[in-house]
């Protein structure tokens, strides 16, 4: 969870509304580009200590132990209006 900004907003709310200008003048120029982005999940890392996956010494180790989840926003083809881009993922 991100904390948020003096003005109530999340890094990632500020991050979204970024690469949608970004993406909008970008658009706008008609130079082609991608919107990436991606999420580690760190809730998951107690059903992996249970499981077995990850041991308890593991978490010392590392600041990050759950899978990498990637998501395209935009593809280079799409043509799409950017503020509709993230209405896709929560």
């Amino acid at each position: 969870m991100t904390s948020p900004t003096p003005d109530g907003k999340t890094s990632i709310e500020i991050a979204r509304t970024a690469a949608a200008c970004l993406s909008e003048v970008l658009r706008t120029l008609c130079i082609p580009h991608e919107i990436l982005g991606h999420t580690t999940l760190t809730e998951q890392a107690e059903g992996m200590l249970k499981a077995g996956t990850i041991r308890a010494d593991d978490l010392n180790d590392f600041s990050r132990l759950v899978p990498f989840r990637g998501y395209v926003f935009k593809t280079f083809e799409e043509n799409a209006v950017p503020t509709s881009l993230f209405k896709r993922r929560p």
